[in-house]
């Protein structure tokens, strides 16, 4: 398990959009039936991950399209090789060349359970912070400069797991 606090203090620490982050999470305010695990994730679960859909992603995650993070990846390798400027915020050529840099390594990202959608199934858990990191890293894993190495993040959810279970 892990504490709404110390998810709260790892989430200050990377800066980004804290008050939206810690709502959805369910830590500020508090939700009670909210629980917080700090898990480790398995590659298929790390590409299982539903990614965030917005206008300035449009292009990589278009409407209506599976958005879980291994079918964002092949629309951003496509963009990354012919056009990799989204938005100021979304260069898939630094974000690509960061995770390269850095070797693949950063911190734990955070998920919540994904919302139901009526029009397909994304996928059991939503990427709430780390986006450019996750994307990052599985475009390095896509063109095999990267193995996958077992990756970490806080998981605010309504289910019960199974404590230490790698999921």
């Amino acid at each position: 398990m892990a504490s709404p606090d110390e998810i709260r203090d790892h989430l200050s620490r990377l800066g980004g959009n804290l008050a939206d982050n810690l709502l959805s999470l369910g830590i500020d305010p508090v939700v009670v039936s909210m629980k917080h695990y700090f898990v480790s994730l398995r590659e298929e679960d790390f590409l299982g991950m539903v990614f965030l859909q917005n206008d300035h992603v449009r292009r990589i995650v278009p409407n209506g399209s599976d958005r879980s993070l291994s079918s964002v990846v092949r629309n951003a390798i496509v963009a990354l090789q012919s056009s990799p400027f989204l938005h100021s915020n979304w260069q898939l050529d630094k974000i690509y060349a960061e995770t390269i840099r850095t070797n693949g390594q950063f911190k734990p990202l955070a998920l919540r359970d994904s919302k139901p959608s009526s029009e397909l199934p994304f996928g059991e858990f939503y990427l709430q912070d780390g986006c450019h990191r996750a994307l990052g890293y599985a475009m390095a894993l896509n063109n095999h400069t990267l193995i996958y190495e077992v990756k970490e993040a806080y998981l605010s959810t309504r289910k019960i797991l199974n404590i230490g279970l790698i999921i």
